[in-house]
């Protein structure tokens, strides 16, 4: 099957060490073993980054795929699962495996929540055949099972520890927000997205850029313009500005689009902001804004979180508000 999702930066390996991959940044349609190459991705990255891929593509098929399409093709499912999976008796058989399937067709409307796992990591020794454990205290344990059944998630960015302390009133802070203003790299980017797009998609879909970012970011050079192939098989216009953030994984980036209706804007819990004359779409991920969209006449656009959902809901917000057009 085929999701789309909202890739942040390139992809890319050839080497033997790795899994081959080649995949650009924007938001696209992803098949099959593509899907998988993207979600299994560990060149140039870190585990927590990985993680929150994973949960990402596990959020976009949920909301995409639907309980209509999981009952229409349980018979290949219950195939794949048994030459794929090894597990205990419970799911040998056509029953068992059924009420997995049903488990997860009840599961499609409920929100994902992710609990972080709170231990230590013990150091082995490859020479001795000594492996490496993650250990945690019974008191740990029980704490998180207690979180975990009572679907309480863990507050702050995925793979954090938990919600960072906000500052006490006169305890100094950031005034800038971790933010810094720099025009000047905004509209290159722009300008490089402008020259890549082709000559009969000139114009028609006009790039916004950002004129603030974050602090120890820097604009990525593979911006790209592109187009977009809808469900019903209308082509769109597209573009993709990323930004690496300052922390190794972390990307956020710019995206726009002449497809007013893109499956990651179908979300039930946007909120509303208005703020210098234009009204914002805040879609959230838990207690994190994962994007920040507005809408024109002629396209949609949005700022996008980091994987990890690094950036706080007032530097989402005041990225978005300084986009403007070149």
């Amino acid at each position: 099957g085929c999701i789309y999702l909202d890739i942040d930066r390139r992809y890319f390996n050839d080497s033997a060490a790795f899994a081959y991959i080649n995949i650009y940044p924007g938001y696209q349609k992803l098949c099959g073993e593509e899907a998988l190459e993207y979600a299994r991705f560990r060149y140039e990255d870190t585990d927590l980054v990985r993680s929150a891929r994973q949960q990402e593509v596990l959020r976009e098929a949920k909301q995409q795929i639907g309980t209509g399409q999981l009952f229409k093709d349980r018979d290949k499912l219950i195939r794949i699962f048994g030459r794929y999976t090894t597990s205990d008796e419970a799911l040998k058989s056509r029953r068992g495996i059924l009420r997995l399937l049903t488990l997860a067709v009840y599961s499609v409307d409920q929100p994902l929540r992710e609990v972080h796992f709170e231990g230590e990591i013990t150091e082995g020794d490859v020479g001795a055949g000594l492996p490496s454990y993650v250990t945690a205290s019974n008191a740990s344990v029980k704490a998180l099972s207690a979180q975990f059944l009572g679907v309480e998630e863990t507050e702050g960015p995925r793979g954090d520890g938990g919600a960072r302390r906000p500052r006490k009133a006169g305890g100094g802070g950031d005034p800038d927000g971790g933010l810094f203003k720099d025009p000047g790299s905004g509209k290159d980017l722009a300008v490089r997205t402008i020259q890549k797009a082709k000559r009969k998609d000139a114009g028609r879909l006009p790039i916004y850029y950002p004129t603030v970012f974050l602090k120890g970011a820097f604009a990525d050079q593979a911006t790209r313009n592109y187009r977009i192939k809808t469900p019903e098989g209308k082509v769109e216009r597209a573009y993709r500005m990323p930004v690496r953030g300052p922390v190794f994984g972390d990307y956020y980036g710019i995206q726009g689009t002449t497809w007013k209706s893109p499956p990651i804007l179908a979300s039930d819990n946007a909120e509303e902001r208005t703020q210098g004359g234009r009204t914002f779409e805040l879609h959230y991920d838990g207690d994190r804004v994962r994007l920040v969209a507005w809408r024109t006449s002629k396209a949609v656009y949005w700022v996008s979180n980091t994987l990890r959902q690094t950036l706080t809901e007032k530097q989402m917000l005041a990225i978005a508000r300084s986009t403007r057009l070149p």
